[in-house]
C-alpha cells in the first residue's frame, strides 16, 4: 500500500528539515546543491563555487526533494526547471521565516511572503500563504490565487481543492479549477482531503464515509460504495468491502474478488493474505506461490522486485517477478533493499549495535561484513557505494535499549564488493549527488567527493560562534 501524504506532513516536513540533524543537504537531477549547516543556507555548484553569499539565507531547500511534493507523480513528472528551483528562506527582515522562490544562480524570483512551497506537478508549484493554498507557475508567477484550504493537481492541466476545514467533521464541497484558474463549484462533499491522482482517479471518502474515486473534474468516477479505496497502480486499485480486500480496474470492475484478508500491490505483482495463507501473485493476479504463516501481518512487497515473507521458522527474501526464494535468515532478519544494487542485499539479523549487518548477493553469497551499520548510498561515478559506521553503545536509563555513543560515532563508505573507499573518521556522512557527499569531522564540515577530496569547506566553530545574517 501507498502511504498518503497529507497536507499537514508538507509544514511538518519543511520544519524539520531546519532542525533535525546539524547538516543537511538537498540533492537535485543535476547542478546546484543546496547546503544547511547550523543556521546558515548556502547554494553551491557541483565544483563547490558558492552561488550565494554565506549568511543571506537561513535555509535553502531543493524542490527536487519528493517529499515536499503534493502528489507522489509529481517528482516523476517535473520538468527539468523545476530540479532548478529552491524555496529560501532570507535572513534579514524576516521574523516569520517565511520562504521566496530560488532559481538556479541564487537569484530570488518571488517575494519572501510564503509558508511553504513545493512542486504541485511539471509545470506548476504549490505554494501556502497565511495557511491557505494557491498555484505558481516555475517563474514564481502566481496562476491561483491562494484561497484554498486543500489543492492538488488531477493531472490533466487544473485542480481540486477545498475551500473550508477539510479535518473538521464538517463535509467539505469540492471545487474544480481548470487550466486558466476558472473555478467551479461541483456539488460533491467529501469529509476529508484527497491526496493525488493516479491513471486518472483520486481515492476519496464521500460525507457518509464511503471510500470512491474522483474523476479530473471533480466528479465521482466510481461511486462511494468501498470500505477503504487505494491508490490506482498500472490500472487496478486494492479496495475493500466488508466481505474483504479485491482489486477493481479504472472502470470500477473487480479484477481480483473482494476476498482477501489483506492486498498488498506493485507494478510487478500483489501478495494477499487470507486466513494463515499468502499468495505472491503476478499483477494480473495469477498466483506465483503461496506460504502456509502463523501471522500474515509480518510479510510485504518490498518493491517491484522484492518480497519479504515472515515465517514462523525464517525469514525469505522472494524475487516478485518469479516467486524464487533468494535468502533465507533466521525469523525477523531485516532486509534492506532499497536504493541498492540489483544485485544487492543488506541483511540484518541482530540487535541495534551489534556486529550483525551483512552485505549479500541476491544469490545467496555472504559478500562483506559484518558491520554495525550500513546504508546504501546509490551509484557514484560508476561505483556502488555503502556507508558503514563504528561506534559504542550504552543502555538507556531503564536498560531496555541501546543508544549510540554520539562522540564515537565514525563513518566511512565501502563499495558493493566490502572494499573500503574512505575509512571511518567522519562523524556525519551522506551522499548529495554522484561523488558529492556532506562529511563532518570535529572540526570541520561540507562536501567531499570519493577520494576525501573537500569541495567546499566550513569551519564548525566560526560557524556556531556566527550567527547567519551577521
Amino acid at each position: 500500500m501507498r502511504i498518503h501524504r497529507f497536507t499537514a506532513l508538507l509544514l511538518m516536513v519543511a520544519l524539520c528539515v531546519a532542525a533535525s540533524i546539524p547538516a543537511l543537504a538537498q540533492e537535485t537531477a543535476s547542478g546546484p546543491i543546496a547546503l544547511n549547516y547550523a543556521n546558515l543556507g548556502v547554494l553551491i555548484d557541483s565544483s563547490g563555487k558558492e552561488l550565494t553569499q554565506r549568511g543571506d539565507y537561513l535555509l535553502i531547500t531543493s524542490l527536487n526533494d519528493r517529499y515536499n511534493t503534493e502528489s507522489e507523480d509529481s517528482t516523476n513528472a517535473s520538468s527539468a526547471a523545476a530540479y532548478s528551483l529552491f524555496a529560501a528562506i532570507p535572513a534579514n527582515e524576516n521574523p516569520d521565516m517565511h520562504y521566496a522562490l530560488m532559481d538556479q544562480n541564487g537569484n530570488l524570483l518571488t517575494e519572501d511572503i510564503y509558508d511553504l512551497i513545493s512542486v504541485l506537478d511539471a509545470d506548476h508549484l504549490l505554494f501556502i500563504q497565511d495557511g491557505l493554498m494557491g498555484v505558481m507557475d516555475l517563474r514564481g508567477q502566481v496562476v491561483v490565487n491562494a484561497e484554498y484550504t486543500h489543492l492538488i493537481s488531477n493531472g490533466a492541466g487544473g485542480y481540486l481543492a477545498l475551500r473550508t476545514d477539510p479535518y473538521n467533521e464538517e463535509p467539505d464541497g469540492v471545487y474544480y479549477i481548470d487550466v486558466n484558474g476558472r473555478e467551479s463549484a461541483t456539488g460533491v462533499k467529501v469529509s476529508y482531503p484527497f491526496y493525488f491522482f493516479s491513471d486518472g482517479l483520486c481515492s476519496a471518502v464521500s460525507s457518509d464515509g464511503k471510500y470512491g474515486y474522483l474523476g479530473t473534474d471533480g466528479h465521482w468516477a466510481i461511486p462511494p460504495q468501498f470500505t477503504f479505496a487505494g491508490d490506482f497502480i498500472s490500472g487496478g486499485a486494492v479496495t475493500s468491502l466488508s466481505s474483504g480486500s479485491g482489486v477493481i480496474d479504472t472502470s470500477g470492475n473487480w479484477m481480483i474478488s473482494p476476498k482477501y484478508k489483506w492486498i498488498d500491490r506493485v507494478d510487478t505483482a500483489m501478495l494477499a493474505a487470507q486466513d494463515d495463507n499468502l499468495t505472491l501473485m503476478k499483477a494480473d493476479g495469477t498466483a506465483l506461490t503461496s506460504y502456509q504463516v502463523a501471522d500474515t501481518t509480518g510479510s510485504y512487497l518490498c518493491n517491484d522486485r522484492y518480497a519479504v515473507i515472515a515465517m514462523e521458522a525464517e525469514s525469505l527474501l522472494v524475487d516478485v517477478t518469479s516467486g524464487k526464494t533468494l535468502l533465507s535468515q533466521d525469523p525477523g532478519t531485516l532486509y534492506n533493499v532499497w536504493d541498492t544494487p540489483a544485485d544487492r542485499v543488506i541483511v540484518d539479523g541482530g540487535d541495534y549495535g551489534e556486529k550483525c549487518v551483512y552485505l549479500y548477493s541476491t544469490a545467496g553469497e555472504q559478500v562483506a561484513g559484518p558491520y554495525q551499520e550500513l546504508i546504501p548510498l546509490g551509484n557514484n561515478n560508476g561505483t556502488d557505494c555503502f556507508r558503514f559506521a563504528e561506534f559504542t553503545t550504552s543502555p538507556s536509563e531503564d536498560g531496555s535499549y541501546l543508544i549510540t555513543d554520539d562522540s564515537s560515532y565514525r563513518a566511512g563508505i565501502v563499495d558493493r564488493d566490502g572494499n573500503v573507499i574512505l575509512p571511518a573518521e567522519y562523524t556525519l556522512l551522506y551522499q548529495l549527488e554522484d561523488n558529492r557527499f556532506w562529511a563532518e569531522t570535529g572540526e570541520q564540515a561540507g562536501v567531499i567527493d570519493l577520494s576525501g577530496q573537500w569541495i567546499v569547506q566550513f569551519a564548525q566553530e566560526a560557524l556556531t560562534e556566527q550567527p547567519a545574517g551577521e
